[in-house]
């Protein structure tokens, strides 16, 4: 979580009323008396550039389907994610689909990835699988998780557009979603993708969430 830093952005709005005239973007100030400003407006153009940076080159990674053999390593970076929030796996409720992959994607239409770079390191996981009954052709974003170390790299979105082709592909109106309030990267990003928050009769399915969740969204 990026912090918005705010007393530069003050201190510099206060220099800046004064009768000096400023000094050009990026170059150094001439005048010493004016040194305190430039001082302030180079920490906050450093800042501004250090939120609003991105990897120079996308990481690789393939998107491999997954099999049962894959159940520890997907339990695992789902569980160390949620770790880091204070929530954990429930293989026996909300989790059940991490016990048997190919039962719970692939035998229902869906679809259950392994993110791996080019030496075949898990970086995190992607499953998605109709919601409910196939009629309302809707689907359903079950699992989105990335290591630590993935994260920042633009992984997740590039996850949600994946998903999201393949629900037009396969004719869906809606891509739907349960998760926790805690997990504030995520929401961030599904509000900035474009999901809206759904609540009561407008949630359908999720009117009645799972365990550890307590918000839905719809795309």
């Amino acid at each position: 979580c990026r912090r918005i830093i705010r007393t530069p952005w003050a201190a510099a709005s206060r220099i800046s009323s004064a009768t000096r005239k400023p000094a050009a973007p990026g170059r150094a100030c001439a005048d010493p008396t004016r040194g305190d400003a430039c001082r302030v407006r180079r920490h906050v153009r450093r800042a501004t550039s250090r939120r609003l940076s991105y990897p120079q080159t996308p990481m690789n990674v393939a998107f491999r389907r997954a099999t049962n053999d894959d159940r520890d390593v997907a339990q695992q970076i789902v569980d160390g994610a949620l770790r880091e929030y204070g929530l954990q796996v429930l293989p026996e409720s909300s989790d059940i689909d991490l016990t048997d992959l190919e039962r719970h994607y692939d035998a229902r239409g869906g679809r259950f990835e392994i993110l791996v770079d080019d030496g075949g390191k898990p970086l995190g996981v992607l499953g998605w699988r109709p919601a409910g009954d196939r009629n309302e052709a809707i689907v359903e974003l079950k699992k989105l998780y990335l290591t630590s170390a993935a994260r920042g790299q633009g992984l997740g979105r590039r996850a949600l557009e994946r998903v999201v082709e393949a629900a037009r592909a396969a004719g869906a109106r809606a891509v739907v979603l349960e998760t926790s309030e805690v997990l504030v990267e995520a929401n961030r990003l599904y509000a900035r993708f474009g999901f809206a928050p759904v609540r009561g009769a407008a949630a359908a399915s999720f009117a009645t969430l799972s365990e550890q969740c307590d918000l839905a969204y719809r795309f």
